[in-house]
């Protein structure tokens, strides 16, 4: 079976040369870069063949197996490629296929900055974007009370619906006397929003309402980060190994077994299949990379050791699109791993200083938030850096269509805090 990727046009050709058939399918495609699966009948091991692209002859390659993936870079983006596969032997055509590589995407956007926080330090850790007059952030920050003198409790959510911030405080507990910060939001639609921070908070669309979890699968531990493909099958990772998985209302929570030693800061996933990646790093600063599969937990990449891919001394964060990993990682760069197929991972960008999230809508349109602030946007072919100031901090962002909202700090000159918001609109 054929599998057809975004933006290719796939022409496949199954040709008869001597006694072995050839079947080409287009495994992996970018605005520059292009891998063809060639899976060969009748394989034998010194088949060899070369390749012409647009008619331009290709240094011969020999199949060193019934399936072989080769994988061409430096292409242009928006570009059709006709490539015609050869046998070294006799120069037959043995088979040809057509792609179209992905356009650019736009790095031009205008920005609108917000502050909130009137004492102590304030801060906010995580956005999701429902559309332009729905946006929750999640954080903390403190505000004076209407006779003008410092409230100590935090408000802990802000909603932006279209004209201006309203601010709330959602406390913990049995009696709601607990309060708070909460560190992340991920929101379905307006009537489906959740939060983490000490505890597990929904939106429902009219109230507020607490989650209880239960005792044996957790220990009251800061949970970190959500994501999920709906309200019914949700995942959250925290401190102290926990990954927490909640299968609505009728299954309830289920906690799946890491190491304690680990703090877990990320959780992405393919909404179309049944992966999740989860990241994190223990006490002593080493990374790693897990992968859930039907909620059984595996490790897929751990820093230092042997025969993994480079990413880096530190990794930061991880978005999954479709068949595609992305990570950030301190001291190496933004890479792009196709994680179904044995080819190496594409850095996309080298980049400077600490980087808290990245996440984007394509492989031609990916964002990278952190410190300086800085905001960096990939296109396809190139990054570029879109905004950057001093004493300024993104601690996460979201995008939707051309709709982008970062969310962090800024130090003020009497060293404490504002809350941070920074809405950006794609030209």
């Amino acid at each position: 079976m054929v599998k057809i990727l975004l933006n290719i046009l796939l022409l496949l050709f199954i040709i008869s040369c001597s006694n072995s058939k050839i079947q080409l399918e287009v495994a992996d495609l970018s605005s520059t870069n292009v891998c063809v699966s060639i899976m060969l009948q009748n394989f034998i091991q010194t088949d060899s063949m070369f390749v012409e692209i647009n008619k331009s002859k290709i240094e011969k390659f020999i199949l060193d197996n019934q399936l072989t993936t080769i994988c061409i870079d430096s292409l242009l983006p928006n570009t059709k490629y006709n490539f015609d596969f050869y046998s070294s032997q006799d120069s037959k055509l043995l088979g040809s296929t057509m792609i179209h590589t992905q356009d650019t995407t736009s790095h031009n956007f205008n920005w609108k900055i917000f502050e909130f926080g009137d004492h102590a330090n304030s801060g906010l850790y995580d956005v999701s974007i429902i559309d332009s007059d729905n946006i929750w952030a999640v954080g903390e920050f403190y505000l004076n009370d209407r006779e003008g003198k410092p409230n100590k409790e935090c408000y802990n959510i802000a909603f932006w619906n279209g004209d201006e911030w309203k601010y709330f405080r959602q406390n913990f507990g049995k009696h709601d006397q607990l309060n708070y910060p909460l560190k992340s939001v991920f929101a379905f639609e307006n009537k489906d929003v959740w939060f983490c921070g000490n505890e597990v908070i929904h939106w429902n669309g009219k109230i507020f309402e607490n989650i209880p979890i239960e005792d044996i699968y957790y220990n009251r531990v800061e949970l970190n980060k959500i994501w999920g493909k709906n309200s019914n099958d949700l995942y959250i990772v925290g401190d102290e190994g926990t990954i927490l998985h909640y299968g609505g209302k009728t299954e309830g929570w289920t906690r799946i077994g890491c190491d304690k030693a680990f703090l877990l800061n990320n959780v992405t996933g393919n909404s179309n299949t049944d992966e999740v990646f989860v990241s994190g790093y223990t006490t002593k600063k080493s990374s790693s990379i897990f992968k859930i599969n039907n909620q059984k937990l595996s490790l897929y990449w751990q820093e230092g050791k042997q025969n993994f891919p480079k990413y880096g001394k530190f990794i930061e964060s991880i978005w999954c699109y479709n068949d595609y990993l992305f990570i950030s990682s301190r001291g190496g760069g933004i890479f792009r791993k196709n994680f179904r197929l044995d080819t190496p991972a594409q850095n996309l960008l080298v980049k400077h200083g600490i980087t808290n999230k990245v996440f984007g809508l394509d492989q031609n349109d990916i964002f990278i938030v952190g410190q300086g602030p800085m905001i960096w946007h990939f296109n396809g072919a190139k990054g570029q850096r879109l905004y950057h100031r001093l004493n300024q901090g993104l601690y996460s962002c979201d995008i939707k269509n051309n709709l982008f909202v970062g969310v962090g700090s800024r130090i003020l000159k009497d060293n404490y805090r504002k809350a941070f918001v920074i809405i950006g609109i794609r030209n």
